[in-house]
């Protein structure tokens, strides 16, 4: 299993995080809002534990700036 940690940054729109967390992690539009404000107020927080990744049959991952991954093994 992997733990995802989003981190807030100055480039990346509040918009955009909302939708990667409804349309990546399965997030509902309230959940996906509140923790986009809590990454944004605190610096930082998890956001999802999944396994596997969703973006193993990408071949790639999303921008490290968005957000963090840890094996939680």
């Amino acid at each position: 299993h992997y733990r995802v940690v989003m981190h807030n940054d100055d480039f990346t729109p509040m918009d955009f995080v909302v939708e990667i967390l409804i349309d990546i992690f399965h997030k509902g539009i309230p959940e996906a809002e509140r923790l986009m404000l809590t990454v944004h107020e605190s610096g930082s927080h998890p956001c999802a534990s999944t396994y596997p990744m969703p973006w193993d049959s990408w071949g790639s991952s999303p921008g490290s700036a968005v957000c963090s991954i840890y094996s939680s093994r």
